[in-house]
């Protein structure tokens, strides 16, 4: 964090609460630069990144009564670790966005980020079954209870870190830094490459919550 606010195109930055190492800048770090500047690593790898929630229409004690067949749609319709995939193939029209056809980085990394759809990838990310208790008029008009919830956090896996490290790369021959602080290479969002790099963070984002979509409606569907 102390590097990151010794660059020239930092205006500002921050370190939250539950601040830990990353990749470039920290997790929980904000760094806030001049207009139309990006940095790659410091956006980070693991793009939108979120957590997702799915209420059912069943009761919490759903959860007791198939407790085992529960257990058996969790590790039937998700998928963890490097190379965790699902032993089917979903599908979703994201991978039908012109981008994919148009932006070299996106086109060769499709087929891998459409094999992937479903699965969680590693580190605290996690799909599982839990109890939602909601309160009399609550914000989504549902009726007091308990219920059972489908809870997942992930992100944008191999497809977000692969453009990371492809457009840090390419920062790096236009930005020269020392060597220590390499990562920060920026871009100028009015370059070409900047450009092409805003429109591959789009469509990394937009397939992390793709994911969570797949995955909780595989799980959903096998309860």
């Amino acid at each position: 964090m102390e590097m990151a606010m010794r660059l020239p195109v930092t205006v500002a930055g921050a370190l939250m609460p539950d601040g830990c190492a990353g990749y470039g800048l920290p997790i929980g770090g904000v760094l806030a630069t001049t207009e139309d500047v990006v940095i790659p690593y410091a956006v980070g790898k693991d793009i939108g990144c979120r957590m997702s929630l799915t209420i059912l229409d069943a009761e919490a004690d759903y959860l007791e009564k198939y407790h085992d067949r529960a257990v058996e749609a969790l590790i039937n319709n998700t998928a963890f670790g490097l190379d965790g995939l699902l032993p089917f193939k979903s599908y979703h029209p994201l991978f039908d966005r012109t981008e994919f056809r148009d932006i070299p980085i996106l086109k060769k990394l499709r087929e891998k980020a459409f094999r992937q759809l479903g699965s969680s990838g590693k580190g605290n990310h996690f799909v599982d079954l839990c109890e939602v208790e909601l309160p009399s008029n609550n914000r989504l008009s549902i009726p007091e209870g308990r219920y059972v919830g489908i809870l997942s956090h992930s992100g944008s896996r191999g497809l977000g870190a692969s453009i990371a490290d492809y457009y840090t790369e390419i920062a790096k021959e236009t930005c020269r830094l020392p060597r220590q602080a390499g990562p920060f290479a920026w871009l100028s969002l009015k370059s070409e490459a900047g450009q092409e790099y805003w429109k591959c963070m789009e469509i990394a984002g937009e397939y992390s919550a793709v994911k969570h979509e797949c995955i909780h409606y595989n799980v959903a569907k096998a309860l």
